[in-house]
């Protein structure tokens, strides 16, 4: 019993350094658990979902974003009907602005998802639009607010497209709807002052960007408030 207690006693030390942070847990376990798609799918989230999705350092964010891809293609290429894997892994994509990529992964989570969730709708949507495919980032997105009236975010998206196709009328109506559903969110009045500078009404287009700060102080738009006050 004695030498039982102490090699457990040992194994416990050996293992505190892998506790010093999930991130370092998770980061040990790929390693010495390379075929676990557990495992992988957890190693990839944390750095995808969690540090890079919120990393403001474009330096440390890709890094994160590169690995964070890495663990969570092994872990589809194990599972390849794992929702969530798929759904994280477009996510890292996405923000890395490789649509292309993203719009291959969020196919297969909504492939592949027990459930509808509006969440992986608008991420389809988004990646969808911001590769130019307006129609059917709008069939994604009005799919996502079939399944929740109130999302503010979809709404959003949609007017978003709508002002980068053209068709200002139905861009104000959505975003005055974003703004209305989530008044707290600056996201809608930028895009209104964007729409309306698009429109040329430059008086407009400020007063939606003033409101945007007053919303969102960090919101580094300043300078496009100097630039549009300067257009005749």
């Amino acid at each position: 019993m004695a030498i039982v207690v102490v090699l457990c006693g040992m194994k416990t030390i050996s293992r505190n350094t892998a506790w010093k942070d999930k991130l370092t847990l998770a980061s040990i376990d790929s390693q010495t658990h390379p075929n676990s798609v557990r495992i992988r799918y957890a190693y990839g989230s944390i750095l995808v979902m969690e540090k890079g999705l919120n990393e403001k350092e474009a330096n440390v964010k890709k890094p994160f974003l590169q690995e964070g891809i890495r663990q969570l293609t092994a872990a589809v290429k194990i599972l390849p009907d794992y929702s969530d894997a798929w759904f994280n892994l477009g996510m890292g994509y996405k923000e890395l602005e490789d649509y292309k990529n993203s719009i291959i992964c969020f196919d297969n989570a909504r492939k592949y998802m027990a459930k509808e969730y509006p969440e992986i709708f608008i991420e389809s949507g988004v990646a969808y639009g911001q590769d130019g495919q307006y129609d059917k980032a709008f069939e994604l997105l009005k799919k996502a607010i079939q399944l929740d009236s109130s999302s503010a975010d979809a709404y959003n998206n949609i007017g978003l497209f709508y002002s980068w196709e053209g068709n200002f009328p139905l861009s104000l109506k959505m975003l005055n709807k974003a703004k209305l559903l989530n008044p707290k969110d600056d996201h809608p009045f930028y895009n209104l002052g964007n729409t309306y500078e698009a429109m040329e009404d430059f008086k407009t287009a400020i007063e939606y960007y003033h409101q945007a700060l007053s919303i969102n102080s960090q919101s580094d738009i300043t300078w496009l408030i100097s630039e549009t006050a300067m257009q005749p």
